[in-house]
């Protein structure tokens, strides 16, 4: 219980916070402030853009779409046909389409050949000491001699 009010409380805190930043948001966003807009009053350049202001988007169109139509693309005849010329065979020997197609199988055999042998290679064994394998140090009596005459160490 002493864990619960205290998260509800921060709970309900965060709503408000972000609420009420949420409307200061809206009203800063919603229009010009008062200065601006007694410049936009007094400008002469802007006066002139009251007038369009007045329009519809639906009007600006129909004036757009009128401006385009105003002036016709020409009419171009068109070229005659080629006469058709049989390839020789070297031309249609390899197109590009097979020579992609036969590239991308090519590198893909050969990606698969290099991850194939890597993984032989790190599954093979090699002739390599290391964890597990057996280590010649000589006998007992060799060793605890060392280590006296080491001073503890090997």
């Amino acid at each position: 219980m002493v864990v619960v009010i205290p998260i509800a409380l921060l709970v309900l805190l965060s709503g408000v916070l972000l609420v009420g930043a949420s409307r200061r948001r809206e009203r800063n966003a919603a229009g010009l402030s008062r200065e601006t807009r007694r410049r936009d009053k007094v400008n002469p350049a802007l006066a002139a853009s009251t007038v369009d202001a007045a329009l519809t988007g639906r009007q600006v169109e129909q004036e757009a779409v009128a401006s385009r139509n105003a002036l016709e693309a020409p009419v171009v005849e068109s070229a005659p046909a080629k006469p058709f010329v049989v390839p020789d065979p070297q031309t249609l020997g390899v197109s590009r389409r097979q020579f992609f197609n036969r590239s991308i199988v090519g590198m893909m055999g050969l990606g698969l050949s290099g991850f194939g042998g890597a993984c032989l290679a790190f599954l093979w064994p090699q002739g390599v000491s290391g964890f597990g394998s057996k280590i010649k140090v000589g006998n007992m009596v060799e060793l605890l001699a060392e280590i006296k005459d080491k001073n503890g160490f090997v």
